[in-house]
């Protein structure tokens, strides 16, 4: 009698172990860089994953760009998969940006080469002339305001690109064409000079030429106003100068 109840206690505390070893206490826990991902986003991402008891993510604080993670062995390896391919680096680009008026002469401009020819599908002209460019080195979801040299009448950019998070080479820009007036009293926000010519969002391959818009600019600066544009601040009359904006994105390999 006393053998079998030594054999099954023997037997009892074997299994038992096991659980024992799987308690809070011993579950790896592991901190994770995070790329483009906010804490919170994360977190969802991440939670169907992490099933096994006393397991989760747990953030620091909202901007320290870091998620802690407590999980299997198993769970830290399937988390980390995750992350490199929903919280990849972010990507660096290049945004050229061309704005031509079409002409009736001819033209032979190497700098407007490769704008001419997607330009030939879409506003046929014997030439262009190159009114104005720009380069914007951006990364990811980042906003951009630049203005384009070499033009008597100031133009302005405002956008936003993002590259897509599936690794392929595409790139979604928004962006936004201005005409900026002269002639602003002291005080009055530039903002309240901008005569806005068109925005559009696009999609964009690595390294193609794309045609965003076109729009005729206006004459002279806009009315100088000391308080925010109303109906009675109308924009001048249209010159029926025609100019067409375009972009070769680029996107840069990681070091």
């Amino acid at each position: 009698m006393t053998r079998r109840f030594v054999v099954t206690a023997f037997i009892f505390l074997c299994v038992a172990r096991p659980v024992v070893a799987q308690s809070a206490d011993a579950i790896p826990v592991r901190t994770f860089s995070l790329q483009q991902l906010d804490v919170q986003s994360a977190a969802k991402l991440l939670a169907p994953y992490l099933q096994s008891p006393a397991s989760g993510a747990f953030e620091a604080g909202r901007s320290t760009g870091v998620i802690t993670v407590r999980g299997t062995t198993r769970e830290l390896h399937t988390v980390d998969s995750l992350l490199r391919v929903f919280d990849r680096p972010k990507r660096t680009m290049l945004l050229r940006f061309q704005l031509l008026e079409p002409t009736d002469v001819k033209t032979s401009d190497p700098r407007i080469v490769e704008a001419t020819t997607a330009l030939r599908e879409v506003a046929p002209s014997a030439g262009y002339h190159l009114v104005g460019e720009g380069i914007a080195r951006i990364e990811d979801r980042e906003d951009f305001e630049m203005s384009l040299s070499g033009s008597e009448t100031r133009y302005a950019l405002t956008g936003k690109a993002q590259s897509s998070s599936d690794g392929s080479q595409g790139i979604s820009l928004w962006i936004r064409l201005s005409q900026m007036g002269e002639g602003l009293p002291t005080g009055v926000p530039s903002a309240f000079n901008q005569t806005i010519l068109f925005s559009t969002t696009v999609s964009l391959a690595n390294k193609q030429i794309v045609v965003l818009g076109s729009a005729a600019s206006r004459t002279g600066p806009r009315a100088a106003v000391d308080t925010a544009p109303t109906a009675q601040h109308e924009a001048p009359p249209l010159s029926g100068r025609f100019i067409i904006l375009t972009v070769r994105p680029e996107i840069l390999a990681r070091p």
